[in-house]
């Protein structure tokens, strides 16, 4: 592969400035239509080295690619293009799914080691980039639907990071861990893609405060998720702002008890655990989705946070989100609700982890984790408008720490009104929810 690679890199680039591959073509191609790639790891190089003239195509033809080397980066403005054939054949029978797509996968390493989890399909970092009509299979599931079976470590779809007018459209994502997850100064668009079967759907996470990034993902499906749909964390991997516009999203699971509030359909946080240090800020419109399916929740608003901090510092954070006509689909009393808490959900669920005095034998419903000590907002303001979304959440909004007692002075905030400390009360081993 290598040597295919630098010897293309060196040929004379064809005179368009499309790029074409056939993953069924002989090896040796110079990437002319007549002369197609046979990987889009060979085709790259010939790409860049156009678009320093013009912006460049590689349009793949339908087929498998499965000698691809990853990730695949595209630090250069480009579209790159899958292809889909008609659902039949010029005799008017049906097509496979193989033979309609352009389908990027590979065999999976047996055993599947943990660093396959940094592991990306496709790494776009240049601006302009445009990423259309692929089907990515990594060909490992989290689970079966409906059971309690662990998330297996499976690599990342595309990662997002620092780029400029990105869009992902028409996408079909399966059986993978992240499916889109984006990553500081990244701003575009996610829109018109499946996904399915996946540990957890799309990750927004945060970027410069000062022109904070925003990326709008619409009209998504996303269904059969281990942990969640949606998800927006303030702070990030690169940065601590960010703004998101969801909107015409279907998302639905079928997933059963995965954890203590998992899956759920969208959870936005000012904090995120891999970035423990810094304060970050949502803002988001989540518009026109809807949810169904086995959640435990709809929306969980929290902070993500696990332990308290050495230096003793508190950590703070601020999320502005408004929620419009959104159908929410409630199976019983604890299925769809939503959940706004200072602390981590988890927490909420299971508030016997709250104290780090508590045996494993006192808090049975750790399921072998180590104990946690977790950590609330303070100083925090979640200013958030709904058109009915909220009507049923569950609120845990101490006006103190319940542990240890000290003052939170946090503010929440609905449709303008002011939500006083006593909706929700948590304490070791046991809570309370007054309504």
């Amino acid at each position: 592969m290598l040597a295919l690679l630098v010897g293309s890199a060196s040929a004379s680039p064809p005179a368009s400035t499309t790029v074409y591959v056939d993953c069924s073509a002989a090896t040796g191609g110079d990437g002319r239509k007549q002369s197609p790639f046979s990987t889009i790891t060979a085709a790259v190089p010939i790409a860049r080295a156009l678009a320093a003239q013009a912006r460049a195509t590689v349009s793949v033809a339908t087929g498998v690619c499965d000698e691809e080397v990853f990730p695949i980066q595209l630090d250069f403005p480009v579209e790159l293009r899958g292809s889909r054939a008609p659902d039949v054949d010029s005799e008017g029978l049906p097509l496979n799914g193989q033979d309609r797509d352009t389908l990027v996968t590979w065999t999976p390493p047996s055993p599947v080691p943990p660093s396959v989890a940094n592991l990306a399909f496709f790494r776009i970092t240049g601006a302009d980039v445009r990423l259309s009509k692929l089907s990515l299979d990594a060909k490992i599931l989290p689970g079966t639907p409906g059971t309690t079976a662990p998330a297996r470590t499976a690599p990342v779809g595309v990662v997002v990071h620092d780029a400029k007018d990105f869009v992902i459209d028409q996408l079909r994502i399966v059986r993978i861990g992240i499916s889109v997850r984006t990553q500081g100064d990244a701003n575009g668009r996610i829109r018109d893609t499946y996904i399915g079967e996946v540990n957890g759907g799309i990750l927004l996470t945060g970027g410069d405060p000062t022109a904070p990034p925003t990326v709008m993902a619409t009209n998504n499906r996303i269904e059969d998720y281990w942990s969640g749909a949606f998800a927006f964390a303030g702070v990030g991997p690169a940065g601590r702002s960010i703004r998101a516009v969801v909107q015409g999203n279907d998302m639905v699971s079928s997933w059963a008890n995965t954890g203590p509030s998992n899956p759920f359909a969208v959870r936005i946080a000012p904090v995120f655990g891999g970035s423990p240090f810094l304060e970050g800020a949502v803002d988001a419109t989540f518009e026109a989705n809807r949810v169904r399916g086995t959640h435990r929740y709809a929306i969980i608003l929290n902070s993500e946070l696990t332990f308290r901090r050495a230096d003793g510092a508190r950590y703070s954070g601020a999320v502005d989100v408004t929620f419009a006509d959104n159908a929410i689909e409630r199976v019983g009393i604890t299925r769809a609700v939503s959940l706004i808490t200072f602390t981590n959900s988890r927490a909420t669920e299971l508030p016997c982890e709250l104290d780090p005095s508590n045996s494993l034998a006192e808090c049975p419903t750790l399921m072998g984790n180590p104990l946690r000590y977790w950590e609330y907002l303070q100083n925090s303001v979640f200013d958030l408008r709904h058109g009915g979304e909220l009507d049923d959440a569950w609120i845990d909004h101490p006006a103190i720490e319940p542990v240890d007692g000290r003052n939170l002075d946090n503010e929440l905030r609905i449709n303008d009104e002011v939500v006083d400390n006593e909706t929700f009360v948590v304490v070791p081993q046991s809570y309370v929810h007054v309504r």
